[in-house]
């Protein structure tokens, strides 16, 4: 078959495409904690699940959260299991809502049905490659400060 004057030209490669904002920030996440010398394994929601150094606990969960203008970077570290009795409980959200008013930087401290966490939730539209690093350790630092406080108190 015959060469068409079509077949012989050479297509011009198309441009690189740039990365979506949540896959920037997902890259920014990974390099933090491949610079922090962080294990870090992602599952098939692209939550990056970390290790304490020791490997023995969970320190914390990042993601970027959400759909197109509503994307978020989510910093979640497991503190405690919540009090099982009533004056327990009440106890332990009291001093939650003293900490969270005196907490600096992105991270508060919040709750589920089972268990007490310190959470980071920033924008990412308004993030940027450094920002990413702080909100991590501004999480960890957190849930590990809090643990302590909530044992003294």
């Amino acid at each position: 078959m015959a060469k068409t004057p079509a077949a012989k030209k050479s297509r011009s490669r198309a441009k690189p495409r740039t990365p979506t904002l949540r896959v920037q920030v997902q890259h920014d996440i990974d390099k933090a904690l491949a610079q922090a010398n962080i294990p870090s394994a992602i599952d098939s929601d692209g939550w990056r699940w970390m290790q304490d150094p020791t490997g023995k606990g969970l320190i914390g969960v990042v993601a970027v959260t959400g759909q197109r203008e509503d994307l978020s970077l989510r910093v979640v570290a497991p503190i405690t299991p919540l009090p099982k009795g009533d004056a327990a409980l009440h106890r332990a959200l009291r001093r939650i809502a003293e900490m969270n008013y005196e907490i600096p930087g992105h991270a508060r401290l919040a709750i589920d049905s089972r268990t007490i966490w310190a959470v980071v939730a920033h924008n990412v539209g308004d993030i940027g490659a450094d920002d990413v690093p702080n909100c991590i350790f501004d999480c960890v630092w957190l849930s590990q400060a809090a643990a302590e406080w909530l044992k003294k108190k």
